[in-house]
């Protein structure tokens, strides 16, 4: 039910559930994502700019449609007391690949969805991340009101790289 540009719809979700699918999905995971293989359920989430809107400024919606799409059903698993959490740390290439994702597709997160587990499942460094506070930024470095913030004109420094 998420909203998008003109009705487009131009997210692709793949739900994968069938083990040798979950082995794909564990091989191309980041080392740092080792937490996550035990998840029953991984939802991969991919798009191309022409499925959606593209505006005569052009920008693209697809990418940002299929952002609230992720949303929506993050928000719906939480709902149902399911942990959703999405993934960048993983190789899109090899898993379009091996689950025959065509190559124009743009695979842009993989959601890991599962029950609540338990701390002792996780290594001691994601058991201390997941019992720090989580920090932000402070809200006025991200929202201003009625002009751009002043210092904030030069570009970002390159993508940091994962």
């Amino acid at each position: 039910m998420a909203p998008s540009c003109c009705n487009t719809q131009p997210w692709r979700m793949m739900v994968i559930t069938a083990d040798t699918l979950r082995a794909a999905v564990h091989d191309a995971l980041a080392g740092d994502n080792a937490w996550a293989e035990p998840a029953p359920v991984y939802v991969l989430l991919a798009t191309h700019p022409e499925l959606g809107c593209r505006l005569d400024d052009g920008r693209d919606y697809a990418l940002f449609d299929t952002g609230l799409a992720a949303e929506n059903l993050m928000l719906q698993a939480t709902a149902y007391g399911l942990v959703a959490h999405p993934l960048s740390g993983f190789r899109p290439c090899a898993l379009k690949e091996r689950l025959g994702i065509p190559e124009w597709y743009i695979v842009i997160a993989l959601i890991a969805v599962a029950y609540p587990g338990e701390d002792s499942e996780l290594s001691e460094r994601d058991r201390a991340a997941e019992r720090q506070a989580r920090v932000r930024r402070p809200i006025d470095s991200v929202i201003w009101f009625d002009s751009w913030k002043a210092g904030d004109n030069a570009p970002p420094p390159a993508y940091r790289e994962l």
